[in-house]
């Protein structure tokens, strides 16, 4: 993609589509939209401790390929999404191949171009177009399960979460992630390696007696997604004809039940909606401990400068089949934005960070870790961007001479 003029709509490139905000892999009517999917070979190192992807890979089909060697790759527990805009707003990955915005094609990693390599993990679509990525394999066992809560026992559900993000603050082989929506609460537990139920998950099994919309199993990466895809299967995720339209908002706080029970029995009330429309609205933990942090630091770190503490990332989606129906989207999310920014800040447990891949366009998450840091990508930005291309052509996404 050569530098040339600006452009009212500019460029885009695209691969699994998945980030919901106008903008992010399209453009408008007069645009040039650069497609990567068929980039999409995947090959396995002799040694099997890494692989080579296309960037117009979806995880799922990484997942299946590497099923037959013994081995998988860290991704996105949906197997749909893209490689690129997971990647690029997510931090995770080796080594690179990019076209940069004069069309020159370098080799990115913690040997040659550290800089380029340390911003194009997690600093968004701001400095050339990836073709390649080489992954570090890991073993491809896990323990996982998916349980289901009444929300009615909320207050007790929501200490135990609390209490096991506690437990899990030095712990590098657990990690678990909830749902609300409704009445209901979801919380999926996974395990690095097959084993019987990990203890510390005991506090969720504790609770009234869960629904198990996934039985404890031990199996593959591939098998997780593939489960976790059947279970939250949709009319949209089978029917390619069937639009459905989201909103995202993301933020980040320290972790405490009284603020998690504060926030869903708040939350419980304002995602209900007319039986008229169709809108679903669901409240998404992710929590992240301290010791993943580090062991990011230790490998070289990355572009999206996560701070080394355990925390809590909150996002919102808002789902919706019919366009009549995206102001009460935006409404649902701006209530969500003001009842965690509220009630985190009264507690003084809000922080700062936020995950690109859950951000809302009304967001400046590559602002959110400071003036020193916003510069330091736009410095990378001059320098292997000269033109300016990805800031002036490109039609969307978080870009630095934005933040």
């Amino acid at each position: 993609m050569a530098a040339n003029e600006p452009q009212k709509s500019g460029e885009g490139a695209a691969n699994g589509g998945h980030n919901p905000n106008p903008g992010f892999g399209s453009i408008d009517q007069s645009g040039v939209l650069i497609d990567v999917s068929s980039l999409n070979s995947i090959t396995v190192s002799r040694d099997r401790k890494s692989v080579s992807v296309g960037a117009g890979n979806r995880w799922g089909r990484i997942y299946e390929y590497l099923d037959p060697y013994g081995v998988s790759a860290v991704g996105a527990r949906n197997p749909l999404p893209g490689v690129s805009g997971f990647i690029s707003g997510g931090g995770k990955t080796e080594i690179r191949f990019v076209v940069l915005g004069d069309s020159t094609i370098v080799n990115a990693n913690n040997t040659v171009k550290t800089d380029l390599f340390w911003a194009l993990k997690g600093g968004g679509p701001n400095y050339g177009i990836v073709t390649r990525y080489d992954l570090r394999t890991i073993p491809n066992r896990l323990w996982y399960a998916l349980a289901l809560f009444n929300g009615s026992d909320y207050r007790n559900v929501e200490a135990a979460i609390a209490e096991v993000q506690e437990n899990l603050d030095n712990n590098t082989k657990a990690s678990f992630f909830t749902v609300a929506s409704g009445d209901i609460i979801e919380i999926g537990m996974i395990h690095d390696g097959w084993t019987s139920r990990p203890p510390i998950f005991d506090p969720f099994f504790h609770l009234q007696r869960p629904k198990m919309l996934i039985q404890e199993t031990n199996n593959t990466v591939n098998s997780l997604s593939q489960a976790l895809l059947s279970v939250h299967s949709t009319k949209a995720t089978v029917d390619p004809n069937f639009i459905l339209s989201r909103q995202i908002f993301g933020l980040s706080h320290k972790p405490s039940p009284d603020l998690y029970e504060a926030i869903y029995n708040r939350f419980r009330n304002i995602s209900v909606f007319p039986s008229a429309t169709q809108i679903n609205q669901s409240w998404t933990m992710q929590p992240i401990n301290r010791a993943a942090v580090q062991v990011g630091i230790q490998r070289g770190a990355n572009a999206m400068a996560v701070p080394p503490i355990t925390q809590t990332w909150s996002n919102s989606v808002v789902e919706f089949s019919s366009l009549s129906d995206n102001a009460v989207a935006t409404s649902a999310i701006s209530a969500f934005k003001n009842l965690v920014s509220e009630f985190s800040h009264k507690a003084k447990l809000d922080l700062p960070f936020i995950f690109q891949n859950d951000a809302n366009t009304a967001q400046s998450p590559l602002g959110s870790s400071g003036a020193a840091h916003a510069a330091r990508l736009t410095s990378i930005s001059r320098k292997y961007d000269p033109e300016q291309v990805f800031q002036l052509q490109q039609f969307g996404g978080f870009k630095v001479s934005e933040a």
